[in-house]
Order: structure tokens, then sequence, then C-alpha cells
């Protein structure tokens, strides 16, 4: 089953190829936060379960280990209340008192994330040279992976500031100063404001036409006429036409939006 961590990346492929089937975009930065937090918990099982083969392969015929002194109780190590209880007739711990492997399990998990998310609590500790030369080797991989995670929040952090609400807001605030700058009237201000929160909300982009741009003009033509189509269609002396015609104007046509009682064109436009 270790092995199939190599096809973890094409697990997370064809979610986001089936995410987009069912039309629900994720960014990537989103993306990125998702599968590095997944590799966080994936990456602090396997050291909990490190933990529990040191201590049931390595160290079975040795009294005091992380688990015979992980009493919560304050029982003395190796006793009855402890994670592990120690048999002196045998030489050995049973591994897991009560043969409770969920709370061993559970323990271990638990020692494992205080260690990586912060410096640890004290209740558990390593106790043999062994167990700590693993601390120190989950201690470096907890940084490595926190590096991972803090990048992961930037990106995200830094995508929410150029896309999306945060972005939207922003240019809006840009355009109040910008207006109050001017000091333009007042209903020419809320055309404005009301154009861009027209077109936020049936595109939620910042600039169509960025997105286009991209694109080759054939693609720009069928993207606009995809988009315009009803449009295009409720004018009879428009849908009539041929559909390159149509796909031309389509392209060609821009967003105006107005208010109540606005006037478009006045005599002599």
């Amino acid at each position: 089953h270790l092995f199939r961590i190599f096809r973890l990346e094409s697990y997370f492929k064809k979610a986001e190829h089936y995410l987009n089937l069912w039309n629900i975009r994720i960014s990537a930065a989103s993306n990125l936060l998702v599968t590095t937090f997944f590799y966080y918990i994936l990456i602090n099982h396997w050291c909990a379960c490190g933990w529990f083969i040191l201590h049931r392969y390595v160290e079975r015929d040795i009294e005091l280990t992380w688990a015979t002194s992980d009493c919560p109780g304050g029982q003395t190590a190796g006793t009855s209340g402890c994670l592990s209880v120690w048999n002196e007739s045998l030489g050995q711990h049973n591994v897991c008192d009560d043969e409770n492997i969920t709370r061993c399990y559970i323990r271990s998990f638990y020692f494992v994330i205080t260690t990586i998310s912060t410096v640890g609590y004290g209740d558990i500790s390593p106790v043999t040279e062994l167990e700590t030369l693993y601390e120190d080797v989950v201690v470096l991989i907890g940084a490595c992976i926190f590096a991972g995670i803090i990048g992961a929040f930037t990106a995200y952090l830094s995508h929410s500031d150029t896309s999306g609400h945060n972005a939207f807001e922003l240019k809006m605030q840009k355009l109040h100063e910008y207006m109050k700058y001017r000091n333009l009237p007042t209903t020419l201000q809320n055309e404005i404001l009301l154009h861009h929160q027209n077109k936020w909300q049936k595109t939620q982009i910042l600039d169509g036409r960025v997105v286009m741009s991209i694109l080759p003009v054939p693609l720009q033509m069928d993207l606009s006429f995809a988009v315009l189509e009803s449009v295009i269609m409720s004018v009879p002396i428009l849908s009539r036409r041929s559909r390159i015609v149509q796909k031309r104007l389509a392209h060609a046509l821009s967003l105006q939006v107005c208010s109540i009682d606005a006037i478009v064109y006045t005599v002599g436009d």
C-alpha cells in the first residue's frame, strides 16, 4: 500500500477533472492548500506509525519506552493505566495495554502532531536514544512541512487579493477614491458603479477581455458568441445573419449598463 503514494498526484488530478465536469471550479491556490494539508495529515500518520513500530518491534524488551512512560493518570511507568505495561516475568511489555490499538494509535498521532505543530507539551516524550534520534527526524520533517504550509497559505492569500471578491472590492475602493478626487457628478458616479457591479455579478472576473486576450481570434469569437448568443438571437435582423457575421458582431459588442430613467442617446448624438 505504501507504493500507492506515488499515485496520489494522479488521484488529485482526476478529482479536479471530475469537479470541472460538474462545473465546480477550484483555484490553483486553493488546490495547493488542500493538497498540502492532505500531505500534512498523511505525514503525521506515517510518523505516528513510526513511533508505534519502534515501540512494538524494536524496543519490545526495553522496560522504559515512550509508551510505557505514557501514564496520563500519573501512575508509575510500566504499570497498569499506562499506554503499555511491562511484564517482569516475560521481560517484555505488552505492546498496548488492554490491546486497545486505537488508543495507542491516537496517542502516537497526538505525540507527532504536538511535536510537528508546536514544541510539545511534555506529557509524552522520548526515553531511549533511538527514540530521541527519531524525534529529531520528526522535528526536521515538521519544519519542512510548515515551510510548505506557509507557502501554500501565502499563495492562497495572494490569489484572494488579486482575484475574486477581494480584488473586486479593492478595485471598487480605488474607483471611489478616483471619482471623489475628480469630483464627478453623483449621477455619473452611480452609473459607473452600477456598470462594474453588474459586470462582476455576470462574469465574476475583473476583465473578460483579459481572459480572451490569451486566445486566438477565432476562439475569441466563438467564446463571445457563446456568451451573447441569446442577445444576438433576440434581435430579428441579427438572428437572420450568417453564423460568422453573428460571431463577429458578438465579438465587437461591449457591455453598457444603464440605470433606471438613464438617457442612452439624446437628439443629435
